[in-house]
C-alpha cells in the first residue's frame, strides 16, 4: 500500500524481513511546515523585488540581504522541527529522526513501545527514548490518537517476534517498571540506543547560500 510522505495507513501485520521500511510522519507538522515555508518564500520574493533601504548603504545587494535574512533561520527551523521529524521502522530496528538528533535502536534493544504524548521506546538497558512525533495532544484534530497507537503496536509485534515471543497487548507496558516507580526493578544490562547528532548545519548553510545568491541576482537585475 502506498504511503506518500509517510502519511498513509499503518499496516498492522507488516513484517520487516526483507520488506520496505515503514516511515511515519506527522500530518499536522508537514501541513504547518509547508504553510510557513510558503509564507517565508513569498516574503523573500517580495524583498527581492522591492527591498527596503539600509541607512547609508546605497547598495542594492545589502538592502536585500539584510531585509530578508530572517527567512534563513525561519526556513531552517521549519526544516528541523516540522519537516524532518519522523519514525522509521525497518529490518534493522527503529529510528527516531528528531530535530537535533537521530536515535537508532536496533531490534535487540527494543523492549516495548508506547505513547505518552510522544512515541516512546523502552530499551533493553532500562532507559527510554522519545520521538518528537506526537499525537492529538498537540495537533488535534489533524492527528488521531489511533495513529501513534498503531505505530506502537507494529513496533511491539515486531520486537516480540524477533525475540521469539508473542506480543501480549495487556503486558505491553510491563517494562515501564524498569524506568520509574518508587521501588524500581534492578536495571538490566541489555543493549541501548545509539544517539547521533543531527544539527542540520549543512541545511542552514544551504539556505544562507541560496538567499545570498538570490540577492546577488536580484541586485544585478535591479541595477541594469
Amino acid at each position: 500500500m502506498s504511503r506518500p510522505l509517510g502519511l498513509g495507513p499503518i499496516p498492522g501485520d507488516q513484517s520487516f524481513t526483507g520488506s520496505k521500511p515503514l516511515v511515519v510522519r506527522q500530518a499536522a507538522s508537514l501541513f504547518v511546515g509547508c504553510f510557513v515555508a510558503v509564507i517565508m518564500v513569498t516574503m523573500g520574493i517580495g524583498v527581492l523585488i522591492h527591498p527596503g533601504e539600509t541607512v547609508g548603504s546605497g547598495n542594492a545587494f545589502i538592502d536585500r540581504w539584510f531585509f530578508g535574512i530572517l527567512i534563513v533561520p525561519a526556513l531552517w527551523s521549519v526544516d528541523r522541527f516540522l519537516l524532518r521529524p519522523r519514525v522509521r521502522v525497518d529490518a534493522a530496528g527503529v529510528e527516531f529522526h528528531n530535530p537535533m538528533q537521530t536515535i537508532v535502536a536496533n531490534w535487540p534493544a527494543v523492549v516495548s513501545a508506547g505513547f505518552d504524548s510522544h512515541v516512546r521506546l523502552v530499551l533493553g538497558n532500562g532507559d527510554y527514548v522519545r520521538s518528537i512525533l506526537f499525537g492529538p495532544g498537540l495537533s488535534s484534530p489533524m492527528t488521531q490518537r489511533t495513529r501513534p497507537d498503531e505505530l506502537a503496536h507494529v513496533i511491539n509485534v515486531e520486537a516480540a517476534r524477533r525475540s521469539g515471543r508473542q506480543h501480549d497487548p495487556q503486558a505491553a507496558y510491563e517494562a515501564e517498571e524498569l524506568v520509574g516507580g518508587s521501588n524500581p526493578a534492578p536495571r538490566p544490562t541489555g543493549p541501548g540506543a545509539e544517539l547521533r547528532p543531527a544539527h542540520g548545519l549543512v541545511n542552514l548553510a544551504g539556505y544562507a547560500i541560496g538567499w545570498t545568491v538570490a540577492c546577488i541576482v536580484a541586485a544585478r537585475l535591479a541595477t541594469r
